[in-house]
């Protein structure tokens, strides 16, 4: 390696990260002023009432990702892990493959919400996606 591979090269990646940083920061700054008094701060449950545009395919995708975690059964039931929380009587595991292979599990499995169809079709196309 030579000098500026050695010595010059580290010292402007650093100033360029600190750079990239500032910027995001100062981007996200912004976001948080406008999020802080959106109504409502949740999502809405359909998201046929949501406006989307091609870029935010990603959070689609994301989205997407959660139906079908959803529809096979993988959703935690936070109502009933709240209120078993409240009990303060007992402690859940997450599921595991493991769980299917044997019945020697001390724990029972954290509370899960009925699997449902996922929805990935619809959202993709919303968004201008395949």
């Amino acid at each position: 390696m030579g000098f500026v591979g050695k010595f010059i090269k580290p010292r402007i990646n650093l100033w360029l990260d600190k750079k990239i940083n500032e910027r995001n920061m100062f981007i996200a700054s912004q976001d948080i002023k406008v999020m802080n008094h959106v109504k409502p701060a949740l999502t809405p449950p359909s998201r046929a009432k949501e406006l989307m545009m091609p870029a935010d395919k990603v959070i689609l995708q994301y989205r997407d990702k959660l139906d079908e975690f959803e529809a096979r059964g993988w959703r935690i039931d936070l109502a009933a892990l709240r209120e078993a929380r409240e009990r303060g009587d007992v402690i859940f595991a997450i599921p595991s493959p493991a769980r299917r292979q044997t019945n020697a599990w001390v724990l029972d499995e954290v509370p899960r919400v009925q699997a449902k169809e996922p929805t990935r079709t619809a959202t993709l196309h919303a968004a201008g996606g395949n």
